[in-house]
This record gives structure tokens, C-alpha cells and sequence, in this order.
């Protein structure tokens, strides 16, 4: 009797552990930035949705300098679910609205420095002027980075009547098309949610859904979680100052 609860509470400590690493990882927060539009050259100004290429050049190069890696929403999953680790100094880069540049500057800048970023979508915009192609979405996912779901049209899901079938059901479907892989992550236009939202976007079976600056709601983790908007006036030492103000575990290995 003495030996079969022994073994039995053995079979229990991985169950235990996995359970207190979820707990913990739930209650921490990994750095994610939010990026808009970046022009070159003198074609705009910076601002708090746009930067310049060469800024967010410095910006990422800052990164890489002091020791940060790229994660992907998957990652940030498994790990939030206490299934699997992070590298030291993680970071998760994403763009959102779909812009042409994304493709054109921000791209070549992410694998040049082995950065993958999480790239989220407009359908609406697909095939656009100054917006990005299906063959160019699907250049960027055969290239490691991840494709996510902005709705259809940006519409905000915090208040009004939402049409989820046109905002969630048919963009998931296009860029699953266009990828051929699963569109698991979602990003809520202005950083707006509301309860009903996150039922939808849970039956709609996306996994993880990203807002803005608001606190990430202790009840629904996975689907408030939190990012920075990145302002295209920061130097790269002000970028990682922002980082640590805004994400406390920022620079710490998260495992």
C-alpha cells in the first residue's frame, strides 16, 4: 500500500509542476511591440504610429545587441499554458493594419538581424494600393513569420452590433487560404474588446488575441493580452527604458 501511493504521488509531480508554471506564467507579462506604418527616407514624419525605417532599424538593432529573441504567438502560448520554455530576453514584434512596407522595409530588416515578427491583417485591404498582396502574405508566412486576423475592416468589436461572420469567420478563412496554414491568433482593431468579443473570437478557434495598453484581464489571459505601441521617435536605449517600464519581467530569461 505504502509503495502504490509512493509511485502514485510521483505520477502526480509533473501534473504539479506544469500546474504551478502555468499559474506563474500567467500572472507575467513578455515585452510585445505594436508597430503601424514606417515610411523612408523624408516621405513622412515620426510619430506614435509611424517610424522610419531607419529608426526601427536602430530600434531592433538595440534588441539584438542586448540579447533579445523573437518569439511568435504560438511560443508565448505554449508557454503561457506552462507546456514549454522561452529563450532568455524574449520579445514578440508585431505589425499591424497589413501595409505595403511591412513587407518592403520591415521585412528585410527582421531576417536580417533573425528576427520573425507577427504580422496582423485587414482582408479587406488585400491586393490594395499601398497595402499588402496575397502573394506577398504568403511570402512573409513561408518565411517563418506569423500571419494573424485584424478583421475584415478594422471594425472595433468593443461596442455595437458586430457582423462576426464578415469580421472574423470569412478574413480567418482568406488568410488560412492564402497561407495554407492555421490563422490562430487575433489582433482587436484599436486594442477594443469587450466579453462577447473574446466568446466569439474563442469559437471562431483562434487561441491567443492581442490588445493594446489596457490591463490584461486576469479572467481571460490568453485573449487580453497586453502590447506596446512603439513610437517612431525612440531611439533604441529609449525603446528598451519603455520595455522595462511597461513589461517589469523585461530582460529577465523567462522559463
Amino acid at each position: 500500500m505504502k509503495t502504490k501511493l509512493i509511485l502514485l504521488l510521483v505520477a502526480c509531480i509533473p501534473i504539479c509542476i506544469k500546474t504551478v508554471c502555468q499559474d506563474n506564467n500567467l500572472q507575467r507579462e513578455i515585452p510585445i511591440l505594436c508597430y503601424h506604418n514606417i515610411f523612408s527616407g523624408s516621405d513622412g514624419k515620426p510619430g506614435p504610429l509611424r517610424i522610419s525605417a531607419s529608426q526601427l532599424e536602430q530600434q531592433l538593432h538595440a534588441l539584438a545587441s542586448n540579447g533579445y529573441h523573437s518569439i511568435s504567438p504560438d511560443d508565448l502560448l505554449q508557454w503561457m499554458q506552462g507546456r514549454t520554455q522561452l529563450p532568455a530576453n524574449p520579445v514578440m514584434i508585431t505589425f499591424d493594419d497589413s501595409h505595403l512596407e511591412h513587407f518592403t522595409l520591415a521585412a528585410p530588416l527582421l531576417k536580417q538581424l533573425g528576427f520573425r515578427g507577427a504580422f496582423f491583417v485587414m482582408t479587406v485591404t488585400i491586393g490594395k494600393p499601398h497595402y499588402l498582396s496575397a502573394a506577398q502574405i504568403k511570402t512573409l508566412s513561408d518565411n517563418g513569420h506569423v500571419i494573424g486576423c485584424h478583421t475584415w475592416d478594422h471594425q472595433p468589436l468593443g461596442t455595437g452590433t458586430i457582423d462576426w461572420q464578415q469580421q472574423l469567420t470569412k478574413p480567418k478563412a482568406i488568410l488560412e487560404k492564402i497561407t495554407g496554414k492555421p490563422v490562430n491568433c487575433f489582433a482587436y482593431p484599436y486594442g477594443e474588446w469587450n466579453i462577447a468579443a473574446i466568446q466569439q473570437i474563442k469559437a471562431h478557434g483562434f487561441t491567443t488575441a492581442f490588445q493594446l495598453s489596457n490591463a490584461q484581464n486576469s479572467q481571460e489571459p490568453r485573449f487580453t493580452i497586453r502590447r506596446m505601441i512603439v513610437a517612431g521617435n525612440w531611439s533604441g536605449t529609449q525603446l528598451l527604458q519603455k520595455m522595462k517600464a511597461t513589461f517589469p519581467s523585461t530582460g529577465k530569461t523567462a522559463r
